[in-house]
């Protein structure tokens, strides 16, 4: 090569390094960085995907994204890991290729659950072998500070307590409520032959049977006060038949027994018990003017229900009454941002505009609504339900003509509401929530209990209401009824549609649900095909694209198409009555 060329060629290679580096806008340095930090997003998105795929029982996707070094460990801001996450949907076939990987099967989440210890409350039997195989500590710890042994007990869960009993479990542990095994399964239980298969099991494993709790009320004496005969037998063997006499009724025929048996705690609060109950209401009165102009006036109004007081705003078109009402259901805002009126007011306006008075009530415990114990939603529902028997205090009312409208939370309340009263001529569901209570807690955990909350990381649910001063035995009922598949089929509505008399539209967004706080679209299909099975008059309309919150278009429609119903069923010779589909 020539002295030129070899010239030359240096002087391209130092022109090329040169445009390299003039080209290049950071430092090596700084370029690897940002490859560090693109690498850490690619695998914080691969490790939720995984939490995700657990949750789904994606056996697939799990063992895929596994091999691509998804980090069996993760967690996400509420601890719960791709096996908690795995455990709280009974998915075993999850569970066990993330056992394999390397999953501890006793790592809690902020609720202080842990793939184990869900077995034993869940009654997952296949899951709980799998994770006592895999070294579950059985010393440890709820919420409650208690065992899985009680968490079974108190479910009436026969086949976990035989298999934890194989174990080294404490058999006379307490929990902060000063409950033994044996205490909640008299205590929580239904007297039934689950759970007196329980007590059998437990005494027979050497349960203290004098262990009293911390009122010093002993099992005997509380299986006794519930009128549990069977258990009492089990509990006092040696009793003469004088005292047997003594603490329990005289003999009854079976059917006699049937009929006496001892209800659910909570059976108050069902769908089939609210039926028979009658809710006054009371006068609904004006606490301000908010606003008048020429199609309506706007009032700030309260009613009572039950003995607390419900706020909420009012709008009673301009014009001679009475009018046909609607009543507007909100969704759940954190209460710190709710305001009289929010989620609804666009939709007030517009229904006001065209002759009809509507009532948005503020749930209690938002706005300035008076806080009250609500579980799985029905105390929101007692407050509607007084509502609607509280339209006769109105003279521009007219409380045969009445109709719902929900959103979201809003429209599991309405569903419900439509399973117990049939006052409502109509109702439109937007986004709703599940009809099936079992959905709402496998999504967002039961309530969010004293001291807990959804903003510090707690897996529970702020639409229920569970005030500070709540009992621990109402607490820990209520957890057990969360835990129970079948109390919860009496509070689903799902199970109750043949109760439904008026014609009702589902409004669902084909992208809703991708944040966990809102609904999947999934749960508005599932309502409606269990109307359309128990043969109720329903229409859905899905809107492609639209989320939890309809904009442009799709909410001109969905208000168009809602006042083709409440036309239709509220104003029989209205013009305007044309049921647009």
């Amino acid at each position: 090569m020539s002295n030129t060329k070899i010239v030359i060629t240096f002087v391209l290679l130092a022109l090329t390094v040169t445009a390299c580096r003039s080209d290049t806008p950071v430092s090596d340095g700084a370029v690897s960085d940002e490859q560090r930090r693109e690498s850490e997003q690619d695998n914080a998105e691969v490790n939720m995907d995984l939490i995700a795929a657990a949750e789904r029982g994606d056996v697939e996707t799990v063992t895929s994204l596994l091999a691509q070094g998804a980090d069996v460990h993760i967690s996400n801001s509420s601890g719960v890991t791709p096996l908690i996450a795995a455990a709280y949907q009974n998915h075993v076939e999850v569970a066990k290729v993330l056992i394999d990987a390397g999953a501890d099967v006793n790592v809690q989440d902020t609720t202080q659950q842990s793939a184990y210890l869900i077995s034993t409350s869940e009654g997952f039997l296949e899951l709980l072998q799998l994770t006592l195989a895999d070294g579950a500590d059985v010393h440890s710890l709820d919420s409650f500070n208690g065992t899985g042994l009680i968490r079974a007990a108190d479910r009436g869960h026969v086949q976990i307590i035989e298999e934890l009993l194989k174990t080294d479990i404490v058999v006379d542990h307490v929990n902060r409520l000063g409950w033994t095994a044996l205490l909640e399964a008299i205590i929580l239980g239904d007297g039934g032959p689950r759970h007196t298969e329980v007590v059998r099991l437990l005494v027979e494993a050497g349960a203290d049977i004098n262990l009293a709790d911390s009122n010093g009320v002993t099992p005997l004496e509380h299986a006794r006060q519930r009128g549990f005969e069977k258990m009492v037998m089990i509990l006092a063997p040696t009793a003469s038949a004088a005292s047997q006499t003594a603490v329990t009724t005289p003999p009854a025929s079976p059917a006699t027994q049937t009929a006496v048996a001892t209800p659910h705690p909570l059976a108050s609060i069902t769908i089939p018990e609210l039926r028979m109950h009658s809710f006054p209401g009371g006068p609904i009165q004006i606490r301000s003017v908010l606003e008048q102009n020429e199609a309506f006036s706007r009032y700030y109004i309260d009613y009572p229900s039950d003995d607390l007081t419900i706020t909420g705003v009012m709008h009673v078109p301009n014009g001679t009454g009475p009018f046909p009402v609607l009543i507007l259901l909100h969704g759940y805002i954190d209460r710190d941002q709710y305001y009289a009126g929010s989620d609804t007011w666009q939709a007030a306006e517009f229904f006001a505009r065209h002759g009809y008075l509507v009532l948005a009530p503020d749930s209690r415990s938002w706005g300035e609504s008076d806080t009250g114990l609500s579980l799985f939603h029905m105390g929101l529902v007692v407050d509607v339900l007084h509502l609607i028997s509280s339209l006769p205090s109105l003279p521009a009312a007219d409380p045969a003509r009445v109709g719902l409208w929900g959103h979201s939370m809003g429209g599991g309340i309405a569903t419900k509401v439509l399973t117990i009263d049939d006052r409502v001529q109509a109702a439109v569901l937007y986004a709703p929530n599940s009809a099936d209570d079992a959905d709402l807690i496998a999504r967002w955990g039961p309530g969010c209990l004293p001291g807990q909350s959804e903003a510090a990381g707690d897996r529970c649910n702020p639409a229920e209401i569970i005030p500070p001063d709540t009992p621990p035995v109402l607490i820990e009922t209520y957890l057990s009824a969360a835990a129970d598949g079948d109390f919860l089929q009496q509070v689903a509505p799902l199970y109750h549609l043949g109760n439904v008399t008026a014609p009702i539209q589902i409004h669902i967004g084909t992208a809703d649900g991708e944040l966990l706080q809102q609904t999947p679209p999934e749960w508005s299909e599932k309502l409606a095909a269990a109307l359309q099975e128990a043969g109720r008059d329903a229409v859905t309309f899905t809107y492609s694209g639209q989320g939890h919150f309809f904009t442009g278009e799709s909410w001109n429609t969905l208000l168009d198409r809602s006042l083709g119903l409440f036309d239709e069923q509220l104003k029989a010779d209205s013009e305007s009555a044309k049921g647009l589909k």
